[in-house]
């Protein structure tokens, strides 16, 4: 991986003008089949610079640099941890690389996550901060701005979608219209929201969270879905960082909180199988089946119950989802979100990289790309 290191640190030198690379290692956090990475020691400290390995993953980073356009200095005054900065983009091959500012830090254990840690007050005031940035932050950014109404009916779409698959149990569809139905649970005030946290994604020292990756989904949306992650941990966890959280912002109705909080760790094996289902993944198809499983287990009541029809193979579903005017309006979403990706890489392009030879392509050697073999265990369900 040398020479994918070297490359790398080409790249930066191209994407940020005027620097100068000490030396050059391979960086994985999580995320290799995703994107290729390395961090560069330079003079003007440590750097990492990434390229997407597919088109998936160039959408996720277009993402990101839209979520981190759009936290200004002022907002980032206002975190008590530190954010990745974009310091330039140029041409990688068909695709791009971008550099960011290096955050030191060491991710969360599973260890780390006893109910009893330090960390869990650091995280419950990190999500605390996030959760109060004002809203016109994201407005200005042109970002989501989700309504609670709105909030309910995404997850609804999730939920219908899920279910014209003919893969998900009946017990766990009615459950999860039954909380789509109570008017009470859906009866809260959105916030700023990280919106794709998970574990790995905290960068930890001395039981203090001293940064925050991944932001490719900042809105203003539900904030119980930013708490979804930590029931991977366990429901001794996730109360005790419920319980340090609400002390930090005073929930009105802790247990409608709770419920929304339990729904989207549930909906995550939705989002899987239709992941499967989207790239052709048998695989993936099959493990989030075995996954629902698991959680027809933990339900308390529900009884063992069989798909009603016969399930349809992956073509049967695609013809289905396709044929729905659910799966055009997320198109039409996503056209939009892609249309405003590509004026602030337009803008960011500008910014950083006045020469026009600091955006030629270069190739870039790389692994073969592999898919996501990601298992319902590691996602810890």
């Amino acid at each position: 991986m040398a020479s994918t290191s070297f490359t790398l640190a080409a790249l930066a030198t191209m994407a940020v003008p005027g620097i100068t690379v000490i030396s050059a290692r391979e960086h994985s956090y999580g995320d290799a089949d995703e994107l290729v990475a390395a961090v560069i020691q330079t003079d003007r400290g440590e750097l990492i610079v990434r390229v997407p390995r597919d088109a998936t993953a160039e959408r996720s980073q277009s993402a990101e640099l839209l979520g981190l356009a759009a936290l200004t200095v002022g907002a980032r005054s206002m975190l008590p941890f530190e954010v990745p900065e974009v310091l330039g983009l140029t041409g990688a091959g068909q695709t791009r690389a971008v550099v960011y500012t290096y955050l030191s830090g060491e991710k969360v254990s599973n260890e780390a996550l006893a109910p009893d840690a330090l960390i869990i007050g650091s995280i419950a005031a990190t999500l605390r901060a996030i959760h109060s940035l004002p809203i016109s932050l994201i407005a200005d950014a042109g970002l989501p701005n989700y309504s609670a109404e709105a909030c309910r009916e995404n997850a609804a779409r999730l939920v219908r979608r899920a279910h014209q698959t003919r893969l998900v149990p009946a017990a766990i569809t009615s459950r999860w219209e039954q909380i789509l139905d109570d008017d009470a649970i859906w009866a809260f005030e959105p916030t700023v929201i990280h919106g794709n946290i998970e574990q790995e994604q905290f960068l930890v020292e001395n039981d203090h969270v001293v940064g925050l990756l991944g932001w490719s989904e900042l809105s203003v949306d539900d904030p119980a879905r930013d708490l979804a992650w930590s029931l991977a941990a366990g429901e001794a966890t996730f109360e005790s960082l419920l319980s340090r959280y609400d002390q930090e912002r005073d929930i009105t109705d802790l247990t409608s909180f709770a419920a929304r909080v339990h729904f989207y760790h549930e909906l995550e094996v939705a989002k899987w199988l239709l992941h499967g289902i989207d790239t052709h993944d048998k695989r993936v198809i099959d493990d989030a089946v075995l996954m629902f499983d698991v959680l027809m287990d933990r339900l308390p009541t529900a009884p063992r119950t069989t798909v009603e029809h016969q399930p349809l193979n992956v073509e049967q579903v695609e013809q289905l989802l396709d044929s729905t005017a659910v799966t055009k309006a997320l198109e039409t979403e996503g056209a939009a979100h892609t249309e405003a990706t590509g004026q602030v890489l337009e803008s960011t392009v500008t910014e950083y990289n006045q020469d026009d030879t600091a955006t030629a392509p270069i190739a870039i050697v790389t692994d073969e790309t592999h898919g996501s073999s990601e298992t319902g265990e590691q996602r810890g369900l």
